[in-house]
C-alpha cells in the first residue's frame, strides 16, 4: 500500500498554480516527491489537478494500491467516489483512472499532517509544465515529512481516545 499526499498552491497575480506530491511506504517513509507548474484558474482546479497528476505517477510506477491522502474537503468529496458523469472534465479523467486495475481509496485528512506536501508545493517548479523529481530531501523538509508522520499519529490518537466525563 503507498499513500500519495497531494498539495498545490495558486498564485492570483500570475494565474498559475503547483502541485506537488509525495509518495509514502506503509510506515510513512517518503519514496518520492514532485512538483509541477500548471496553468489554472481556480482553487478548485488546483486542488483536482494534484490528485490526477498523482494518479497518473502511481500508475507510471507501477503502484497497484493506493490512498491519496488530500486537506480538501472540495477535493475529498469529489473523488470519494469520483463520478465519471461529472460535469467537471477533470473529475471524469479521475473517475477512468479510478476504475482501471488497481485498488484506489481517498482519505481526508489534516493540514497538520500534510506540512511536508505543503512545503514542496512552495519549492519553484519549471515553468515549462514538466516535472521535477526530489530524489535529495533537504534538512527542513526531512524534519516536515517526521512531523506529518507524527501528527498522523496523535490526530489518531485523539479520536480514538475516550471522551473524560
Amino acid at each position: 500500500m503507498v499513500c500519495l499526499n497531494t498539495d498545490g498552491a495558486l498564485s492570483n497575480v500570475i494565474g498559475r498554480g503547483s502541485i506537488d506530491g509525495l509518495f509514502r511506504d506503509h510506515t510513512g517513509d517518503c519514496l518520492f516527491a514532485y512538483c509541477k507548474d500548471i496553468d489554472t484558474s481556480t482553487v478548485l482546479e488546483v486542488e483536482l489537478w494534484r490528485i490526477l497528476e498523482g494518479l497518473q505517477l502511481a500508475r507510471q510506477n507501477g503502484f497497484e494500491r493506493i490512498v491519496i491522502q488530500t486537506d480538501s474537503n472540495n477535493a475529498f468529496q469529489l473523488v470519494t467516489p469520483p463520478s465519471p458523469t461529472s460535469p467537471l472534465a477533470l473529475v471524469c479523467t479521475i473517475a477512468d483512472l479510478y476504475n482501471r486495475a488497481w485498488y484506489v481509496a481517498s482519505q481526508k485528512i489534516y493540514r497538520e499532517a500534510n506540512v511536508a506536501s505543503d512545503f514542496i508545493a512552495k519549492m519553484t517548479a519549471p515553468l515549462d509544465g514538466s516535472w521535477k523529481a526530489l530524489d535529495y530531501f533537504s534538512s527542513p523538509l526531512q524534519c516536515h515529512l517526521h512531523r506529518d508522520i507524527l501528527c498522523s499519529s496523535e490526530t489518531l490518537m485523539y479520536r480514538l481516545r475516550p471522551p473524560f466525563h
